[in-house]
């Protein structure tokens, strides 16, 4: 069968800080180990059928943003990206597909089940996986990177991780549209854990402040748009922290529901006041939540402690090595509440997804670019621009 192979050098900055584990199966952080790393559509064996998983025929996929960061590289070829990875892999993660082939133990999936699935690939063993909390697993594994993904003609995927799409299937009107969608079902899943579970969601009505940075950082943030407004949010009003002039991405904003969307580098270059701007859009409340997706905390937190409602809440979830001044007493005068969030697998988030996405918040518009799959590694050329939203791929089997 064909499918995207993501390889590279094995060349660990410093070998002796790496588990045996580690060294044994290439596998750590790809930023210390991993170089030059490219992608070529491959001939490879169809996948085996473990007991515990299922083989599905993937029918839509999507490149997520973090699919893209990893091919961002530094100055000696070292992958940037944070994630553990472990190479030659079939890359990919976002994916609607039906279920072809099922394991000895599998009871609740059968074939022809048309599913979804998570990204992460928990342990089960270790402290975080024994106190429930699967996104902090120690030895995740995640799907496209650590184990192989959804780029391709067939996948085994863990029984456990995916999701039937029955819901889907009333709300539009083509299996294409429906593939569509539930490739968009994980990146959803990101915002809602942040907004819904670690944010401990907001009430009907609340105003809410999402701020973003330029293309990298935007491929999550309209769907999570969509999501607010649908559970709602009095108002949703997009900072641009960093707009590089993209129409897609502003269309993109206020077809999924923005209110509002302020470009920074516009009010600045106007001499106009983004501060003043947030109190007029709440008529002088202020926001109840701010969701920074933007890797800006400098700028983001100063914005958010001139703005801020009486017991807002931040919720700081774009990946950051920086080390950033927190203004603790100025939150604590408002008694407001600064979250950290990571991952999306616990709390059954992606089921809750789709029910949102079955009730009537379209994320299709979230995609703006469709490929076939056999131009898989032109779409990663294109996407890596970041012109556009979310690309998708039509695979063979659809």
């Amino acid at each position: 069968m064909k499918a995207l192979i993501m390889d590279g050098e094995w060349a660990p900055r410093d070998p002796a800080s790496l588990s045996e584990e580690s060294l044994r199966e290439r596998i750590a952080p790809a930023r210390e180990v991993w170089r030059n790393v490219h992608r070529t559509i491959q001939d490879v064996p169809e996948p085996r059928l473990g007991p515990n998983q299922v083989i599905v025929q993937p029918k839509v996929t999507a490149i997520c943003g973090s699919d893209f960061l990893r091919m961002e590289q530094d100055s000696e070829g070292y992958m940037t990206h944070w994630s553990r990875c472990a190479f030659p892999i079939i890359a990919g993660h976002e994916v609607g597909g039906t279920v072809v082939e099922v394991g000895k133990n599998v009871k609740h999936l059968k074939v022809g089940d048309h599913v979804t699935t998570e990204v992460g690939n928990y342990c089960g063993r270790c402290r975080a996986c024994h106190a429930g909390i699967l996104s902090y697993c120690t030895n995740n594994r995640n799907l496209g990177s650590g184990v192989p993904g959804v780029f391709a003609e067939y996948v085994a995927l863990r029984a456990r991780s995916c999701w039937r799409i029955d819901a889907l299937r009333d709300a539009y009107s083509s299996d294409e549209e429906m593939f569509e969608a539930a490739s968009m079902t994980e990146p959803m899943a990101t915002p809602y854990y942040d907004l819904m579970v670690r944010g401990g969601g907001f009430k009907p009505g609340e105003y809410l402040v999402f701020y973003m940075a330029g293309p990298k950082y935007w491929l999550q943030a309209e769907l999570g748009i969509g999501l607010a407004k649908f559970a709602g949010a009095g108002k949703v009003i997009v900072v641009d922290m960093l707009d590089e002039g993209s129409p897609v991405r502003q269309q993109v904003y206020r077809e999924m529901g923005a209110d509002h969307v302020i470009k920074v580098p516009d009010a600045e270059q106007n001499g106009d006041d983004v501060t003043e701007q947030i109190m007029e859009l709440t008529y002088g409340d202020g926001a109840d939540l701010y969701w920074e997706n933007a890797n800006m905390l400098d700028q983001t937190l100063a914005l958010t402690v001139d703005t801020m409602a009486l017991g807002a809440r931040f919720i700081q979830t774009a990946h950051t090595k920086a080390r950033h001044p927190l203004p603790l007493d100025a939150f604590r005068a408002k008694g407001g509440q600064i979250i950290a969030s990571e991952g999306h697998i616990e709390a059954g988030t992606l089921g809750k997804c789709l029910r949102v996405m079955a009730a009537g918040v379209d994320v299709r518009p979230a995609i703006t670019k469709r490929y076939q799959f056999d131009d898989l590694v032109e779409a990663f050329r294109f996407g890596f621009t970041y012109r556009d939203g979310h690309v998708a791929i039509r695979m063979p089997g659809l």
